[in-house]
Formats: structure tokens, sequence, C-alpha cells
């Protein structure tokens, strides 16, 4: 055990918590504060959906030119015609 325990000035151990009592004490912490929860996740999530969405518009209304063809993002995304990895062919 450590000496900390019981020795004034000095910060205890908390016991361990089980599982239930872990998931408990975080659904209490986010009825008390969702609001602030949703906050941050709205300044993180909403600008970088709005980066993806932006650039993967760019990125469909360019495509990609070859010296030979143009390819589209969806074709360069997924993989040249008649390839598809792992799928038996028929």
């Amino acid at each position: 055990m450590s000496e900390a325990i019981g020795q004034p000035g000095q910060a205890a151990l908390p016991r361990p918590l089980r599982i239930g009592e872990i998931l408990s004490t975080a659904f209490r912490l986010y009825q008390r504060h969702w609001r602030t929860l949703l906050a941050i996740a709205a300044v993180v999530v909403v600008p970088l959906t709005l980066l993806q969405y932006l650039l993967g518009d760019w990125l469909r209304s360019r495509g990609e030119v070859t010296s030979y063809q143009e390819i589209s993002t969806a074709t360069w995304a997924v993989g040249p015609p008649g390839w598809s990895p792992g799928w038996p062919r028929c």
C-alpha cells in the first residue's frame, strides 16, 4: 500500500470502481453537462464536416486528368474497372 494514505496533506488513492459504477458516473456526468459536451462536439465536428464536404465537392467537380483519359473521382476511389479485391470472378 502507498504510504501517502492516511497522512495529512497527502491525497488518498480512490478505491477501484466496477464497470457499472464507471458507466453510471459517466452517464450522470453527460446528463449534468450535456450542453457543454454538445458545444465542444459542435466546435470540432461542424468545421471538419464542412471542410470534408467542400474538399470532396471540389475534387468531384475537378476529377483527375491523365495524358490518356479523364478519370472520375469515383474511379480512383474504388479502383480500375473490372478490379474487385477478394471477390470471386464469375
